[in-house]
């Protein structure tokens, strides 16, 4: 059973779902070229929701795959068949978990105004993890499951 989608997307002109306004009123996005030093270097966890105690993998033990592609940075995590596995497949299949979010300290920025919007765009990061959440900031990101059919339980089944 797998943990997909897209963790992070890259700015795309006319894509709103591609950058994100920050509380400093600026509007933050990632260039291509943001994830490439992590993706060669990092160990880079994936937690459920933000929750360091909720670990579901990391690059370096081999359970998390990430890449980059022209829309974002990918990411595929190897769930268990039981327990934390059907509970993380079930939050997906309920809509509980409905995109991703990444954990970073910035390394190279730059700072412009674009069509009268201040602009901080990363050019590179080092990624510390990514996590699918419920209301991500970038509503380009994405997440799903594959390798498990979830039934709904019937109400009959229930009755024992």
């Amino acid at each position: 059973m797998e943990l997909f989608g897209i963790a992070c997307p890259f700015y795309r002109a006319g894509d709103p779902g591609t950058e994100y306004e920050l509380e400093s009123g600026e509007w933050e996005r990632f260039a291509p070229t943001a994830f490439d030093r992590a993706l060669r270097r990092s160990n880079v966890r994936c937690d459920l929701l933000h929750n360091e105690i909720i670990r579901l993998g990391y690059t370096g033990d081999g359970t998390v795959r990430l890449w980059a592609d022209a829309d974002g940075l990918h990411f595929a995590v190897d769930l268990a068949r039981g327990g934390d596995g059907l509970y993380v497949a079930g939050l997906v299949a309920d809509g509980m978990l409905r995109g991703a979010s990444v954990s970073f300290y910035p390394r190279e920025s730059r700072r412009f105004t674009d069509g009268g919007r201040r602009v901080v765009e990363h050019l590179d990061v080092d990624l510390v993890a990514f996590s699918p959440v419920r209301t991500p900031a970038y509503t380009a990101t994405s997440v799903a499951v594959r390798g498990v059919t979830l039934q709904p339980i019937e109400g009959a089944q229930l009755d024992g």
